[in-house]
């Protein structure tokens, strides 16, 4: 594997050698292991931040508190951003309905990137469909109220004819 690694590491170097360093295997094993252990600090940094969470935090205060967890262990996290770019591939490779009938799909090549995932709409939620019921009956409730406003009128108009008639009715000789 490591071989493998170093051959792609020198590939991805001659093509960007203002960027990246020559290496030995030995040197990026190292590496990866550092990354590793910082990692695994870092996941629990975040997990305590999280338990900490308090009323009103979103989710940039809680990876503040979680880089002031992991310096109390005497240093910053540094490889923040390798570390979001492995996690981001590594949410790309979840199982996603992606097939009209429900079922699963893994992609066979999780390197290649993805371009908005499925395009099957989500399942309503019960939140959303109790909000929709709720629209359609005050929609409903609006058209009855609008019914009995019309019949209202109506009431009213042939009371002052009833009215108009019998005030007729009563001047007459």
């Amino acid at each position: 594997m490591w071989s493998r690694v170093h051959k792609l590491y020198h590939e991805t170097q001659a093509e960007n050698p203002d960027e990246l360093n020559p290496r030995n295997i030995k040197s990026m094993k190292g590496r990866w292991k550092r990354l590793c252990e910082n990692a695994g600090k870092w996941v629990a940094a975040l997990e305590e931040a999280n338990w900490r969470k308090r009323s009103g935090m979103n989710q940039k205060d809680i990876e503040m508190e979680a880089h002031t967890i992991y310096k109390t262990n005497g240093s910053k996290f540094q490889d923040l951003v390798v570390y979001n770019d492995v996690m981001s591939k590594h949410s790309s490779t979840k199982r996603s309905r992606t097939f009209e009938n429900g079922e699963y799909h893994i992609p066979s090549n999780p390197e290649t990137p993805t371009t908005g995932g499925s395009t099957i709409s989500r399942p309503t939620g019960r939140d959303k469909s109790k909000k929709k019921e709720k629209g359609k009956a005050t929609q409903s409730g609006s058209e009855v109220a609008a019914e009995l406003h019309a019949l209202r009128l109506t009431r009213d108009n042939e009371n002052e004819l009833i009215a108009k008639k019998l005030e007729l009715e009563s001047q007459k000789p």
